[in-house]
């Protein structure tokens, strides 16, 4: 049923229905890594979940660079590769090597992308805040750098601003805040709840009152008639 010897497309036809209905399996993507390419390529459900697996697995010819230059070979980059990758590493139980590996992959396409096309590439890490990390400021950075590359846009700018009041405060998460305040063109209900968790985040950074970042973002909080 599998590979080249199967009649017509039987083939490939088995390898969609794999991806998108059976659970990863090492034998398959080690032995049809042109065929789970082919379904990523046509978009075949799941095929993009099974081709970070096979990513964080570290098989081989499935390294972050060559997953990151074979995404970006594509006629369309695939917009849920952030939410994609965050659903793999977002357990309580993941290794830390898998997440490191995610940071790697979110860091490298934060590198190739363009300015023309980053959102469409980035906008989905923002379900990375859903991912618990020993040293949060190892997002909080990773945010800031794909904000400053989207214009301040993100998939969920509400979710962030809830995590960034859950973690120790920085100089990089309160511009974090003040990027997506500026930024927000949400409904104004999302639009009250980021302003909302903005104000707590200002209350909890008075240690860091002198700093540029806290003014931006009290300014930025001020003008929305916030206070």
């Amino acid at each position: 049923f599998f590979g080249t010897e199967a009649p017509g497309d039987l083939g490939q036809r088995t390898i969609d229905l794999a991806l998108e209905w059976g659970q990863p399996s090492k034998w398959l993507l080690e032995n049809f890594m042109l065929g789970i390419k082919d379904a990523v390529k046509r978009r075949v459900e799941r095929s993009l979940y099974h081709l970070f697996v096979a990513m964080l697995w570290e098989l081989p010819d499935y390294s972050v660079s060559n997953t990151v230059n074979f995404l970006f070979s594509l006629e369309e980059f695939p917009s849920e590769t952030g939410f994609t990758i965050s659903k793999l590493v977002a357990g309580s139980d993941v290794e830390d090597n898998f997440k490191e590996r995610a940071i790697q992959l979110w860091s490298e396409l934060i590198n190739k992308s363009t300015n023309k096309n980053a959102y469409n590439t980035l906008g989905s890490f923002s379900h990375m805040s859903y991912v618990e990390y020993s040293d949060p400021e190892v997002w909080a950075k990773m945010t800031l750098q794909t904000l400053h590359k989207t214009g301040g846009k993100l998939d969920l700018p509400w979710q962030v601003a809830k995590h960034l009041i859950q973690i120790p405060t920085s100089s990089t998460t309160l511009e974090i805040m003040n990027l997506i305040l500026r930024s927000s063109t949400e409904e104004i209900g999302l639009q009250y709840m980021i302003k909302k968790e903005a104000k707590i985040l200002i209350e909890q950074s008075n240690h860091l009152k002198e700093t540029k970042e806290y003014r931006r973002l009290n300014t930025a909080i001020h003008e929305r008639g916030e206070f």
